[in-house]
């Protein structure tokens, strides 16, 4: 099941890769984040196999960018939050689950 058109995965992952790099010092691993930067340029029509890896992207530099306060404030102000938040609902709306399967696996 692919991730459905209302979802503009494109901007929401862009969005979360602009943020990082608003946020200095945010500590995220350059291989999560080139990841993401990745399927926002293929957008919908990612492979849906790739949606769980890119979801544990996420979630990686997320928790990166939240560790150091100022870094997590500028990702916050960047709307970095907010991405994160709209990519992670489009992409569990289309999981199955055995891909969910495979996020807690790896998360």
């Amino acid at each position: 099941m692919s991730i459905p058109t209302k979802y503009p995965m494109k901007q929401y992952l862009a969005g979360i890769v602009e943020a990082l790099k608003s946020a200095p010092g945010n500590g995220a691993n350059p291989n999560d984040v080139e990841t993401i930067r990745f399927y926002s340029e293929l957008g919908n029509d990612a492979p849906d196999s790739q949606w769980p890896n890119v979801l544990v992207a996420i979630a990686h530099v997320t928790k990166a960018a939240s560790y150091d306060p100022q870094a997590k404030k500028a990702f916050a102000d960047a709307g970095g939050f907010e991405y994160v938040k709209n990519a992670q609902h489009a992409i569990m709306e289309s999981l199955t689950a055995d891909a969910e399967k495979l996020v807690a696996k790896r998360g």
